[in-house]
């Protein structure tokens, strides 16, 4: 028979607590080894009890739920899925430093502790087992760490938009083509000759674009922090629009908006109907709608049903970019199981675009991206600064300067 999941509970809501046990005592799947009601005794029982996952909430009194979680990536590395009851606070970007400083997942808690949704119950428990399934490494601690205005401390960060560029943001020929050169080798990736773009100079004029290439991106578990890493690296020049679906919990994508725009140079917004395609402008799918490439080359939002499960759905969003744009689309996806996006990023492909799978090392879940490359969508695996360094080639200008 197989062991159960042994769990560390870290809340400082002792009802909170009290109703997270009793949930997953109600699953064969788990058995709950302890619960911590501050940060410090999180670290302490983790590195005691050896628990196979962690559920933590990142405001905890004593030490941060941000600053536990990094103490526990460098001293005893476990997964830790993160519920939290305010995704959409001013500080909900404390969410996404949870994730890059190694948690697996973040999810909201239920609005009402009275009667939890059945729904919001197996959807915990599922995440759990799925975190609890990761194998997650040892990492450096931040070398420095500042305050928020809630006494939580989260790692140095320089603003984006202040950050020097490399050299003078100029494109080095030289420079890119040997730092691209030390990439994995793979298919030659490079925008091709015979095939050509539906987007016009002409189109283009009529209706306003200023991006005429467009980067399409599809992300799920383990996707931010990927984004984060990729995001950093392309200049505020960069000379595409992006689109990005992010499978994300409900009320999370504000969150994940400030949090980007923090952490890279481009600017980056929720998505509207009508939304311009603009260069160094990344449009975020909104949660429980599709993002799509209308026939103007206008971005567009669709309440149709979920595709495989998702909405939005990655697949939607990247066929309809390799319909509008052709071979002037380049389509990435990061981290994440299943398979969304998979089909669209063979659209891209089939329509002569550049496609891209983050690599089996870098990826928290090598799920969608295994698909992706298994199937011949995708034409080179590659780690999120790699990517990052091959769009900037592929584009013809110098990555940014990453976050320090």
């Amino acid at each position: 028979m197989e062991q159960p999941i042994r769990v560390l509970i870290a809340e400082d809501s002792p009802i909170f607590a009290d109703l997270l046990q009793s949930l997953l005592v109600q699953d064969p799947r788990f058995t709950v080894i302890s619960t911590a009601s501050d940060g410090k005794q999180a670290v302490e029982l983790t590195q005691r009890m050896r628990p196979d996952a962690v559920v933590m909430d990142v405001h905890m009194p004593v030490l941060s739920g941000i600053e536990a979680i990094s103490t526990i990536m460098a001293t005893r590395p476990t997964p830790v899925l993160v519920v939290t009851s305010d995704p959409e606070a001013n500080q909900g970007s404390l969410h996404f430093d949870a994730l890059r400083l190694g948690a697996v997942d973040v999810m909201a808690k239920p609005t009402s502790l009275a009667a939890v949704p059945d729904g919001w119950a197996i959807h915990f428990r599922d995440q759990l087992s799925l975190v609890a399934s990761i194998r997650v490494w040892r990492r450096s601690m931040p070398r420095a760490s500042r305050s928020t205005g809630s006494g939580q401390r989260t790692p140095t960060r320089v603003a984006a938009r202040e950050r020097a560029p490399r050299l003078d943001g100029t494109f080095n020929p030289a420079r890119i083509s040997e730092r691209a050169s030390r990439l994995p080798t793979g298919p030659q990736l490079r925008w091709p000759e015979r095939r050509r773009s539906r987007t016009t100079s002409g189109i283009s004029a009529r209706i306003g674009l200023t991006a005429s290439r467009v980067m399409g991106i599809v992300a799920s578990t383990g996707g931010p922090k990927a984004l984060a890493q990729l995001l950093e690296q392309l200049p505020r020049s960069f000379p595409a629009g992006i689109l990005l679906v992010q499978h994300l919990s409900q009320g999370f994508t504000g969150s994940l908006v400030t949090w980007l725009n923090q952490v890279t140079p481009l600017s980056v917004v929720v998505a509207e109907a009508g939304s311009r395609i603009e260069s160094g402008v990344v449009l975020v799918a909104p949660a429980g709608r599709h993002l799509l490439v209308n026939s103007d080359g206008i971005a567009d939002l669709s309440d149709q049903p979920r595709v495989d499960g998702h909405c939005p759905s990655g697949t939607l969003m990247l066929r309809s970019v390799a319909s509008y744009f052709g071979s002037r689309a380049v389509g990435v996806i990061l981290s994440g199981m299943g398979e969304d996006g998979v089909a669209g990023l063979k659209a891209i492909k089939d329509e002569g675009g550049v496609t891209i799978a983050q690599n089996r090392a870098s990826s928290v879940i090598y799920g969608m991206p295994r698909v992706a490359m298994d199937s011949g969508a995708a034409q080179q695996a590659l780690a999120p600064d790699q990517i990052a360094t091959v769009v900037c080639c592929l584009m013809g200008v110098e990555p940014a300067c990453p976050t320090p």
